[in-house]
């Protein structure tokens, strides 16, 4: 009998907080519009980046195939962004999971890395796969101003990966760093992060439709035990031409090696 190929499909987004101060890009207006583009891909595995209890709520109501792993990074519970990851019930199966804080104190819900002014955290799961075996899945959301806490994450990222043996892996997330920078040469010494095979690249367009020229700072990372089919990063914008979030998702296909 020919083994079943695993074939799973992989989104990374920044969905930006819920900030009433937005305007015309507050949550509630782009909301389904965002919602539409997660459908559109239908991934496996998301990983998303900013989201507040309220809009985790959003995403568990209109995303009804999938359960979720992640908790509020400033409580353990509800309270701040998450850094969750939604995966499909019926591809995946939770073997075990949680979320750690990039800090000398990684179980302690709160913690703040070097120079940081919030917490900072990954979450994680580890899944059993329809077709047979194991996969690990991180998903981060690095300090926007702090080079020591983005370094301490990817450390630590690459650390935990590392730890839980030799299982095929996937780490999605915002970076808030590019291509060259230390984080992201740290987890590329263990890891392939994906790119497109042609630009632009940008990944952070500050809601502006137009600004896609920037650096990659959103990124799916995958061990060796996977082959790349397809990666993209989507610019769907909503019908009155502005951006579902201030970021733009990034979409891999990936097939497990035999």
């Amino acid at each position: 009998m020919v083994p079943i190929a695993t074939e799973l499909k992989v989104m990374t987004y920044n969905i930006r907080y819920a900030n009433p101060a937005d305007g015309p890009d507050a949550w509630h207006k782009r909301r389904e519009a965002l919602i539409a583009v997660i459908k559109k891909y239908d991934p496996d595995i998301l990983g998303i980046q900013e989201g507040l209890a309220s809009q985790m709520d959003d995403l568990r109501q209109a995303l009804r195939t999938h359960a979720v792993v992640g908790v509020g990074r400033d409580d353990g519970l509800r309270k701040g962004e998450y850094s969750a990851i939604f995966y499909r019930r019926e591809r995946l199966g939770l073997r075990e999971g949680g979320t750690r804080w990039i800090s000398d104190q990684p179980n302690v819900p709160g913690s703040k890395g070097p120079e940081t002014s919030l917490p900072r955290i990954f979450s994680w799961g580890e899944f059993f796969l329809a077709e047979g075996g194991r996969l690990l899945v991180v998903n981060a959301h690095l300090d926007h101003q702090s080079a020591p806490a983005r370094l301490m994450g990817a450390q630590q990222m690459r650390a935990f990966v590392e730890s839980r043996g030799n299982i095929p892996a996937l780490v999605t997330g915002d970076f808030n760093c590019s291509f060259g920078d230390a984080p992201i040469s740290h987890l590329a010494e263990r890891l392939t992060a994906l790119r497109p095979a042609n630009g632009p690249l940008g990944t952070f367009n500050g809601f502006k439709p137009d600004a896609v020229n920037g650096t990659m700072i959103d990124f799916i990372f995958a061990s060796p035990h996977w082959e790349t089919v397809g990666i993209e990063i989507d610019r769907t914008l909503t019908a009155d031409n502005r951006t579902p979030s201030d970021h733009f998702p990034v979409i891999a296909t990936l097939r497990l090696r035999p």
